[in-house]
């Protein structure tokens, strides 16, 4: 363990915080996933993680710790639906979702193009 000052010690004691540790990695990590479920916005996510430890009296670690982790994360869950929802789709319609990105040799337009904005 780095040392830390005596400075650190007493403001934990004062504000009556722990020390950001395994386990309160453990508690965000639980709290993000299952949140990433429902709710993808990196900054959504980071709230989610804060709430945890303030709930739980832990000490906030760095901005860029806590990015990175909830990044990761996020990732993780998503890969995870992607592979759900990959499995229950039939080869034809996988095939039919790839040839939506090829494009036309002359046009240099996909289909995906033609179906395009409407969508909002």
């Amino acid at each position: 363990m780095p040392y830390l000052s005596p400075k650190y010690s007493s403001l934990r004691a004062y504000f009556q915080v722990t020390a950001f540790d395994k386990q309160a990695r453990h508690l965000i990590s639980e709290a993000v996933s299952s949140s990433a479920l429902v709710m993808d916005n990196p900054a959504d996510l980071i709230n989610v993680a804060i709430e945890r430890l303030v709930k739980d009296r832990y000490e906030l670690p760095g901005f860029n710790s806590l990015n990175r982790l909830v990044c990761r994360l996020r990732t993780r869950v998503n890969h995870q639906l992607f592979s759900q929802v990959i499995q229950q789709l039939d080869e034809k319609y996988l095939n039919y979702l790839d040839s939506l990105l090829e494009n036309h040799p002359v046009h240099q337009r996909s289909p995906y193009n033609d179906h395009g904005s409407s969508c909002c």
